[in-house]
């Protein structure tokens, strides 16, 4: 009778850790499912149910996942301290180190990005992050080698363009342009609308006195970027009109030589009647029609300089110039009003992501801040950089402050 009893209870048992099991498996689904589903509500609750019920080690992947998309990091942290493991792999390091990080552990967070780069030597995210690391902590050597370790052990992708710029940053760092120069361009070799490469590529042959390439490096970057940027089509200028002429002593000068020599001398009348002169045979030429916009601001006629700008950015709608020479226009004069005005007709024929990004910022300053707010969420939804998000974001929240929408304020 007793060996019976034993059996049963035997029995009874496995049938009960089954029916267990198979409850928490249908609580995973349906907590993936609608995770997958965007219904974070519901499938937080289906997590919490699931891990209120002793799941599987493996189950804890799928919700630090999911408390990743949500940024939950403070619960990402107390739930890692019962992580075995076997429920954890790269991936779940780089999203520990990302809690970490976020709740104050930086120190945490460094050791467990070193640590995986370490282990991990073609971990390309951890390969970055341990990069990013060891800069902040001023660590250059390190850094350097880190870049090198990854780079010299996976095949080259397209993907690798960061790396390059990366290490070119930090040779600028310790100023060894030469160098720093040679990755740059390898950068650009893989990625060659990479505008921040550009940039830095623009800023050392500056600083080493190569005008020419600089003024390459400043356009290039001007033409590539999502983002406007006044303070460096300023300074485009005013190296234009820096730069010497390459020809040779017995060739007679241009126009646009004659132009930039009558600038240098405060003589903006002959200089204006020059360039002029100079565009009714090269019309298309970016660099003179760029001085003609800065000689007619000079002038006060801001009317002239509108109207060949909407001309011009109706002709060539691809060109982020024309769109970043408006708000340069606008920031300098202060006509936020005709800029407005004005970029409302071309944001609407050509809705690209500069053009919204532009609009944003002159209807915010010409207090048009309902259609701010439209065009910032444009440029949220267009842009796949970050700090351009994160930018569109700031401005949409100060907008629902200002209206004093709580509830959509927190959301942002």
């Amino acid at each position: 009778m007793k060996k019976v009893t034993c059996i049963t209870l035997s029995i009874i048992f496995s049938y009960t850790q089954a029916s267990f099991n198979e409850l928490n498996w249908m609580r995973y689904f349906w907590a993936t499912y609608q995770q997958s589903s965007n219904n974070y509500e519901h499938a937080q609750q289906w997590y919490k149910e699931l891990f209120d019920h002793s799941p599987s080690v493996y189950a804890y992947k799928g919700y630090v996942h999911f408390l990743d998309r949500i940024h939950d990091y403070p619960q990402i942290v107390r739930l890692s301290k019962h992580m075995s493991p076997t429920s954890t792999d790269s991936e779940i390091e780089m999203i520990l180190a990302r809690a970490l990080a976020s709740t104050g552990d930086t120190k945490g967070s460094f050791k467990k990005i070193t640590d995986l780069a370490a282990k991990e030597p073609t971990n390309q995210e951890a390969a970055f992050s341990a990069a990013q690391v060891y800069i902040q902590q001023n660590n250059l050597e390190k850094a350097i080698e880190t870049i090198d370790k990854f780079l010299n052990k996976v095949a080259r992708r397209p993907t690798h363009f960061i790396f390059y710029f990366l290490k070119g940053s930090v040779l600028a760092q310790q100023s060894n342009k030469a160098a720093a120069l040679k990755e740059i361009k390898e950068s650009l070799s893989i990625h060659p609308q990479f505008d921040k490469a550009w940039l830095l590529y623009a800023i050392i042959h500056e600083q080493v006195g190569n005008i020419p390439e600089a003024v390459q490096g400043y356009s290039s970057y001007l033409k590539y970027t999502q983002e406007p940027a006044p303070d460096i089509e300023q300074h485009l200028q005013q190296l234009l009109f820096q730069l010497k002429t390459l020809q040779t002593s017995s060739k007679k000068p241009t126009k646009l030589d004659q132009a930039r020599r009558f600038y240098k001398k405060g003589n903006i009348s002959a200089a204006y009647t020059a360039i002029k002169s100079y565009l009714a045979t090269r019309p298309l030429d970016i660099h003179a029609r760029l001085m003609l916009i800065h000689v007619l601001q000079l002038n006060e006629q801001y009317a002239y300089a509108y109207q060949l700008l909407t001309i011009w950015s109706k002709s060539e709608p691809d060109n982020h110039i024309w769109y970043q020479s408006i708000h340069s226009m606008a920031h300098a004069t202060g006509t936020w009003g005709t800029a407005y005005t004005l970029m409302s007709e071309l944001v609407y024929i050509h809705p690209s992501l500069i053009a919204h990004h532009c609009m944003a910022e002159i209807a915010f300053k010409s207090k048009h801040y309902s259609q701010a707010n439209a065009c910032w969420q444009k440029v949220y939804d267009q842009s796949n950089d970050e700090y351009t998000k994160a930018y569109a974001l700031y401005y949409q929240g100060i907008y629902a402050l200002s209206l004093k929408e709580s509830k959509n304020l927190t959301k942002l």
